[in-house]
């Protein structure tokens, strides 16, 4: 669902363009590894990579972490309202996409709602992501097997490190997912079924 968040007075903790991720990690479907080995190619110190984060790829974020401590932090697993608090102070939005292309990240949604910069890391050109994403006025999307400009890149994260998209901006593209429009479909399904 994309729910308008909550304006949260939360302040940033230090002048660093953080990018944040919040959610599971697991090894089989959401492995960060490749992630991690491209963000930590990126060479400005001002970027920092937050994961708040459970599930069994934890580890390797852990791992990252200890090598790289000023440019990964490893948060753990924290409540949905700190969640909620990291991605309302974040700079940019990080995404990692499933190995089960079945599967559509709800993850997403709430990201959307933040309405900051998203860059989504996807396994295949066939997840689900990149289709709704499409609409999103600023997002960047890496594919797994594509050579990634780590220029490119850096220069995509400052340059909008301070997006904010209106709400109402991103409900025009996507009002498909407003909790009014899935409680009609809900209710369509339901009562065509009696």
């Amino acid at each position: 669902l994309l729910l308008k968040i909550d304006e949260r007075k939360a302040k940033k903790i230090d002048d660093k363009i953080h990018i944040v991720y919040t959610g599971i990690v697991d090894f089989k479907n959401r492995n960060p590894d490749h992630v991690l080995e491209i963000l930590t190619q990126l060479k400005s110190e001002k970027i920092v990579i937050d994961f708040y984060t459970f599930g069994s790829g934890e580890d390797i974020i852990e791992q990252y972490a200890e090598r790289y401590a000023n440019r990964i932090v490893a948060h753990g697993k924290v409540s949905s309202d700190e969640a909620g608090i990291a991605r309302s102070t974040s700079n940019i939005l990080l995404s990692i996409g499933n190995v089960d292309t079945s599967q559509i990240p709800s993850k997403l949604f709430e990201y959307m709602s933040a309405g900051k910069a998203i860059l989504h890391f996807a396994y295949t050109k066939s997840d689900p992501a990149i289709q709704i994403l499409n609409n999103y006025p600023v997002k960047m999307i890496v594919l797994r097997n594509q050579k990634m400009d780590i220029e490119m890149l850096e220069c995509f994260i400052f340059k909008n490190s301070q997006t904010n998209i209106s709400f109402d901006e991103i409900f025009e593209n996507y009002s498909s997912a407003s909790p009014e429009m899935i409680a009609q479909i809900l209710e369509h399904i339901i009562f065509e079924n009696e």
